[in-house]
């Protein structure tokens, strides 16, 4: 079974995130996804990067797919789906 840590980091208007996983069989973790959903309450902004530095969630198309994020709780929710 492969271990996982997610690391979140809540400002003002905004939530870091990264989620790292264990090697097989050993107790390293390498950073596997991060991300950030920025302008809480204002223009919103989700960008999710894979560990080579691919971008994974354009944008645009969350802008158009959600409504306008106006908390914390409907930010998490959104990055946890």
């Amino acid at each position: 079974m492969q271990e996982a840590i997610v690391v979140i980091n809540a400002g003002s208007s905004s939530i870091k995130f990264a989620v790292y996983a264990s090697a097989q069989n050993t107790r390293s973790f390498n950073m596997h996804y991060r991300g950030k959903l920025t302008g809480i309450g204002h223009q919103n902004d989700f960008t999710l990067v894979d560990n080579h530095g691919d971008t994974l969630v354009i944008t645009e198309r969350l802008r158009t797919e959600t409504t306008k994020i106006r908390t914390h709780d409907q930010a998490l929710s959104v990055i946890v789906d």
